[in-house]
């Protein structure tokens, strides 16, 4: 079975060039979110689909994308999803297996907020999606997950949603065999992997989990 990868540009924070790059080499299809396009238009790459109420994106650059053969779907200001959650949407109605997201972070805190929740609805629906920047990356672990040491430092766990339950972590320097973790503690943070991989596990609950560096 063809595992199809997505790659969803934001219009927030970008990243070195490099990383964005190896994303894009790495994926099947791209979809920039309004903002998102003039990012790709400066790196000259093409989306495949641009989708977004087009308030931030340059008209000359809108006009540029509509003389190419890429998808574009255009919604009015006044509407009930952002720009990336209507990506998202493309996303899934191309049956993506995996989806990483770059640009979705940024100074609204609103918007990066909202972004990250959405972690949650992609997993119900079985997506391996992760949110991504210099600094950071971001994804939901939903009972057993596998972390291999990378450029990332620390690795985080939230109980942002619910209480986690019956948590169990090897391979790390806090290892832990059955933590219970109540929404809004903090006990989760800034731990480390000491072996090439970690094993996370959890008998109830779904948490958010940062692999970050400073």
């Amino acid at each position: 079975m063809i595992n199809i990868k997505g790659l969803i540009v934001g219009g927030g924070e970008f990243l070195d060039e490099e990383l964005v790059m190896d994303l894009i080499n790495d994926c099947d299809i791209i979809i920039a979110a309004d903002g998102g396009g003039k990012y790709l238009y400066d790196i000259n790459v093409l989306p495949d689909i641009l989708v977004g109420d087009f308030d931030t994106l340059n008209p000359f650059i809108l006009n540029y994308y509509k003389d190419t053969n890429i998808t574009i779907y255009s919604f009015p200001p006044e509407k009930d999803k952002t720009d990336l959650e209507l990506a998202i949407d493309c996303a899934l109605d191309n049956h993506i297996d995996e989806l990483k997201l770059i640009g979705v972070l940024g100074t609204r805190i609103d918007h990066s907020l909202g972004n990250i929740m959405l972690l949650f609805n992609l997993i119900e629906k079985g997506i391996d999606a992760r949110i991504i920047n210099d600094k950071n990356e971001i994804f939901v672990v939903n009972k057993e997950m596998i972390i291999t040491k990378n450029r990332f430092e620390y690795v985080s766990i939230l109980p942002i949603l619910e209480d986690l339950k019956g948590i169990k972590l090897k391979g790390f320097e806090y290892d832990i065999d059955d933590l219970n973790l109540k929404i809004s503690s903090t006990r989760g943070i800034s731990n480390k992997l000491v072996n090439d991989k970690g094993i996370i596990k959890i008998k109830s609950g779904k948490g958010l989990i940062i692999l970050s560096k400073d």
